[in-house]
């Protein structure tokens, strides 16, 4: 490859990925403002001030995520089964600290 081909490239791939990322952002940020259970329930949540205080999960569905990852890496669910925005917010999904081999599901 040529070096004008391969900085073609190097700059599609910076493109997709600013605009793979600022697609992620917005999407974050629509679910702040609204947000719903990350194990896909959809049942509304109290709404915190702060982002990084927001609750993620209704009372014990937390679990009912965890097994959804646990189906998933099992290969008896499918990997559709986990929400988009669940896999956006991976990072602060506490679960996924304390058993990072299900965070492979993600």
């Amino acid at each position: 490859m040529s070096s004008a081909s391969e900085t073609l490239q190097l700059a599609e791939h910076r493109l997709y990925a600013s605009v793979f990322l600022q697609a992620n952002a917005t999407a974050e940020a629509t679910w702040f403002q609204n947000p719903t259970c990350l194990c896909g329930c959809g049942e509304a949540l109290v709404r915190h001030r702060n982002p990084e205080k927001q609750r993620l999960f209704k009372a014990g569905h937390d679990a009912r995520l965890k097994s959804v990852a646990a189906g998933v890496l099992a290969g008896e669910v499918p990997e559709h089964a986990i929400p988009e925005i669940a896999r956006m917010l991976r990072s602060r999904i506490g679960f996924l600290r304390t058993r990072p081999e299900l965070s492979k599901a993600f």
